[in-house]
């Protein structure tokens, strides 16, 4: 009886660590567990993900502004006076800009908008980065109007360009494109909002600090 019992308990000694090396092999030596994911098939862990900041973000184009191509049109010439064009952070940028008739003959000059003129700078001569438009703050009433430009004569404005020397201040101030200019250098082009529709520049610039 008690060499049965024995038998009996070595028996069961053995069916237990069987069951223990089988279980440790089908931990480490087997095929992995499958894996429980919230979305998406298993195993498929690596999927790119549209967030903003990262790489995979599809960037916006650059904002850029029709420019003429001609400062001259049948003797009508567009000018500009960029006044200063170094100046300290601060200061304010005059634009000077005329349309003048260079003929001995009247000449029509036509507008859709009470808009005469307007001013684009960019931060390259290349026209690539439009960074300050002076019209993008403005508002023109819808009024169309035509009138002779006798000989010698000009239509005139000057507009204004402020700067800032402290880059959170200005981005704090007026549109995206309309903010104060800080310290660099930028590329000045005038235009004539009418018709002929001319332009010139670029000019140069120098904000410092």
């Amino acid at each position: 009886m008690r060499l049965a019992t024995v038998l009996l308990a070595g028996l069961v000694l053995l069916v237990s660590c069987q069951t223990i090396d089988d279980t440790l092999g089908t931990s480490f030596d087997g095929p992995p567990p499958p894996k429980e994911f919230a979305g998406g098939e298993p195993y498929q862990v690596d999927q790119p993900h549209n967030i903003p900041g990262t790489v995979n973000e599809t960037a916006p184009p650059p904002m850029t502004v029709n420019i003429p191509p001609n400062r001259e049109e049948n003797g009508m010439v567009m000018g500009m006076k960029v006044v200063p064009e170094t100046l300290p952070a601060g200061g304010v940028i005059q634009v000077r800009l005329a349309l003048r008739n260079m003929t001995s003959n009247s000449k029509p000059v036509r507008y859709s908008t009470e808009q005469r003129f307007d001013v684009a700078i960019y931060s390259d001569p290349k026209q690539e980065s439009l960074v300050h438009l002076w019209s993008a703050d403005q508002l023109f009433g819808e009024v169309a109007s035509e009138f002779s430009l006798g000989p010698g004569s000009n239509v005139s404005r000057t507009l204004e360009i402020a700067t800032s020397p402290d880059r959170a201040t200005a981005e704090l101030m007026g549109s995206d494109l309309n903010k104060p200019l800080v310290p660099g250098y930028y590329y000045v082009w005038g235009m004539h909002e009418g018709t002929p529709h001319l332009a010139t520049g670029p000019v140069e610039i120098a904000v410092t600090e």
